[in-house]
């Protein structure tokens, strides 16, 4: 409410969770899901135009020549902006491509803060190389102003695709795209015409008890 988020029809948006089987309240608490059951969500539901995934932000350190400065970054798929409806305020989003193949594509999409107050708002910011926990990732993009993120409380100083995981963060996400215990990521929803929340539940909870 204090924060709307700055994207295309936000009523059209639902967060994917998961949550207690048994719960007795519909405010209990939810978590995260494997990025393999995202995968399966996205290919099994019935209710979604599109549903991305992200992380929580996670901390990197980025190599600036000798210096060392701390960044945080969330890891996203591919469709994560395209579903928010946003549009780059320089550059471009990520490509499907860029998120079908572990570790072949590092690039980033910069938050526009971090733009402005890190890097002074620099025109040559696309295609700046950045070295990120020794792995070094190319800007391909900056974000529109005011959005930082689907959480809006702390946002990331950049986006990177989800299929990065194990290379930005070996030792935090090992085997987290294989794994279905590996549970890092949430998921974002744009409802197909005519979809309620209602419906949406009913069909995203058939897939969760098969799963």
């Amino acid at each position: 409410i204090l924060t709307p988020l700055p994207v295309r029809n936000v009523d059209e948006l639902a967060a994917v969770a998961a949550a207690e089987a048994h719960r007795t309240s519909n405010s209990s608490t939810t978590f995260p899901i494997s990025y393999a059951d995202l995968k399966d969500y996205q290919a099994r539901n019935d209710v979604f135009r599109s549903l991305a995934g992200y992380t929580f932000p996670r901390g990197v350190t980025w190599l600036d020549g000798d210096a060392s400065q701390g960044m945080f970054t969330e890891l996203v798929t591919g469709n994560y902006f395209s579903t928010l409806g946003l549009t780059p305020a320089r550059g471009r989003f990520f490509l499907p491509e860029e998120d079908s193949s572990p570790g072949a594509y590092a690039v980033a999409v910069m938050n526009h803060g971090t733009w402005q107050t890190r890097f002074g708002g620099s025109d040559d910011i696309i295609g700046k190389t950045l070295r990120l926990n020794n792995v070094v990732f190319t800007v391909i993009g900056v974000a529109p102003p005011k959005f930082i993120g689907v959480n809006a409380i702390m946002g990331p100083d950049l986006w990177i695709p989800a299929a990065m995981a194990e290379h930005l963060l070996p030792n935090q996400m090992r085997n987290t795209l294989s794994d279905r215990a590996s549970a890092v990521f949430l998921g974002v929803g744009r409802f197909k015409p005519g979809v309620t929340q209602v419906l949406a539940q009913a069909n995203i909870a058939t897939i969760a008890s098969a799963l």
